[in-house]
C-alpha cells in the first residue's frame, strides 16, 4: 500500500529543501501472475526551499509516473524476493514543480526477510535524466536501504536511508531521509 502522506528533506549547498507528497496513489493491473501495470498518480506535492536569502515554496498536481513490476524472484514471497522495475515519469507538474520533461529509469528492489520479524529491502536504481541546463539528458544514480518491522497490526514502522545522489542536484534526488504514514 501507497503511503497517504510522504515527506522528503534534504540539504544541497546551504539549501533546505521539503516536499510534501499528499495522497500518492498507485494504480495496479495485473497482466501476468509476475508482471504488473502500475500508473502513480501525485494528486499534490507541495515543495519549499530555504537559503540565507531567499525562501521559495510552490504546490500542486505532481507528476504521473508509468511502470511495469516484473518479479524474477520470489513473487513477493520467500525469505527473498527481486522485482525489475522500468518506469516512466510523465511530466504532469504544473511549471517549478516538475521540469516539464518525460523522463525514466529502472529500479531493482531486493527484498530480504530477516529473524525478528525484519524485513530489509536494498534498492538500487538507475534514473535517466534531463540536464537542468540545455536539451541533453544523464544518467544518475541513487542507493535506498529500507529496514521495517511491524509495529501493531495497522502496519509497519518504515524507516529508509537514501544515499545523496551526486550527479544530480535536483530536489528530489538529494533526499537525506524520509519517513511514512501508512494506512491499513
Amino acid at each position: 500500500m501507497r503511503p497517504i502522506l510522504l515527506f522528503l528533506a534534504g540539504n544541497t549547498d546551504d539549501v533546505r529543501t521539503s516536499d510534501w507528497t499528499i495522497i500518492d496513489p498507485t494504480l495496479k493491473v495485473g497482466l501476468t501472475n509476475t508482471i504488473n501495470a502500475e500508473l502513480q498518480i501525485t494528486q499534490y506535492e507541495s515543495l519549499t526551499t530555504k537559503s540565507a536569502a531567499d525562501r521559495a515554496s510552490i504546490s500542486g498536481f505532481g507528476d504521473t509516473f508509468g511502470r511495469l513490476k516484473i518479479n524474477v524472484l520470489g513473487d513477493d514471497q520467500g525469505a527473498v524476493s527481486m522485482a525489475v522495475l522500468p518506469y516512466v515519469e510523465f511530466p504532469t507538474a504544473r511549471s517549478g514543480l516538475g521540469n516539464g520533461k518525460v523522463e525514466g529509469g529502472i529500479i531493482l528492489p531486493i527484498s530480504f526477510s530477516v529473524s525478528g520479524d525484519f524485513t530489509i529491502l536494498v534498492m538500487p536504481e538507475g534514473d535517466f535524466l534531463k540536464n537542468t541546463v540545455g536539451s541533453a539528458y544523464h544518467a544518475a544514480f541513487d542507493f535506498l536501504v529500507n529496514v521495517s518491522h511491524p509495529s501493531t497490526s495497522d502496519g509497519p514502522v518504515t524507516l529508509k536511508f537514501l544515499r545523496p545522489n551526486t550527479s544530480n542536484r535536483t530536489t528530489r534526488r538529494s533526499t537525506l531521509w524520509m519517513r511514512q504514514w501508512r494506512t491499513h
